[in-house]
């Protein structure tokens, strides 16, 4: 069981991971936007196990708190999990070395489930 934080403006999106991946016997954590998560992280006494991180986010998107958390060298490794309505997301994330995957939307359950596990088990994401 991984402890995860989902962060992302979309409260359907939240839900579902937040279904899919209690099911598969995670704790999930949600955030609504980049700035609150930022919050919980620095009153968090533990850091999350995987930040599954939203790119498009209003005030503050993803890839900046992901830049702002590679900067801290108490969150520069916390492993992130990108999910994103956009295209090729390894040309957008590819080489940075806490990235652990990236999820286009809408993904499947199953893809979801998948891709948490590989983060958690696996390397940086490659290109």
């Amino acid at each position: 069981m991984a402890h995860i934080l989902a962060v992302d403006d979309d409260a359907d999106v939240l839900a579902v991971i937040r279904a899919t991946l209690g099911a598969a016997g995670h704790r999930v954590a949600e955030a609504s936007s980049a700035p609150e998560a930022a919050r919980l992280l620095a009153a968090a006494p533990r850091y999350p196990d995987l930040l599954i991180l939203d790119l498009v986010m209003p005030r503050l998107d993803g890839l900046t708190l992901a830049a702002r958390l590679r900067l801290d060298p108490r969150t520069r490794a916390l492993p992130i999990l990108f999910v994103s309505g956009r295209g090729d997301l390894s040309a957008v994330f590819g080489g940075a070395r806490n990235v652990r995957g990236g999820l286009r939307k809408p993904f499947e359950p199953r893809e979801l489930v998948d891709a948490v596990e590989a983060a958690l088990t696996g390397p940086a994401w490659s290109r």
